[in-house]
């Protein structure tokens, strides 16, 4: 699918043989069902801004199904800046659960920021790098496992306010959350891989 491709509002149904979304291609309020999209190996930039992407639904308390987890498969090794990010429109995004699979390396800038009614999120054990506002103004999201493969976190990569990390002890996260003011407690497993000390 091609950069900015779709102009107004609809639902997309994403079939299994899609494997490339370019830059804005869905952006800007539609529903789009990724629950078959697994052979993707690229998401351009803000692909799916201001959309409401899901894998499954769940009735409201008016009985309306609304959008309220969300698969990202772990084909695509990079989540670009942006690409699920929510920001300033009306309705509110009601994503409630995000997973993403294990594959994935990178989360980039802002690319899930703006879901305040996010409150899980499981990151894989693949993951190494969590960049600048990916989390940022999801305000439900109270705990969250940085894997121990993880070795770069930006600074505010989170809403320091809001949220506890889980880390695991000797950890890169766990040095991290100390440094940068962060709320953490430790996991049950404890580690003694130190070699991102030498990064």
């Amino acid at each position: 699918l091609s950069d900015s491709m779709v102009t107004r509002k609809v639902t997309f149904q994403l079939p299994q043989s899609v494997s490339t979304i370019g830059k804005y291609a869905f952006s800007t309020s539609h529903w789009v069902n990724n629950s078959q999209l697994s052979n993707a190996n690229e998401i351009g930039e803000y692909a799916f801004q201001n959309s409401m992407v899901f894998t499954a639904l769940k009735p409201n308390d008016f009985g309306l199904a609304e959008p309220f987890s969300l698969n990202v498969p772990g084909s695509i090794t990079t989540i670009a800046d942006g690409t699920y990010s929510y920001r300033g429109i009306s309705p509110a995004s009601t994503l409630e659960i995000l997973n993403i699979q294990s594959g994935v390396t990178y989360i980039g800038i802002e690319a899930f920021s703006g879901h305040g009614a996010l409150r899980e999120v499981n990151l894989p054990d693949s993951l190494i790098s969590i960049d600048s506002a990916a989390f940022r103004d999801c305000n439900s999201l109270a705990l969250v496992r940085i894997p121990s493969s993880v070795t770069n976190i930006a600074e505010d990569a989170f809403d320091r306010e809001f949220i506890v990390l889980s880390v695991e002890n000797g950890s890169y996260a766990a040095f991290w959350a100390q440094e940068n003011g962060y709320g953490y407690k430790y996991s049950d497993t404890a580690i003694d891989d130190t070699s991102w000390l030498n990064d």
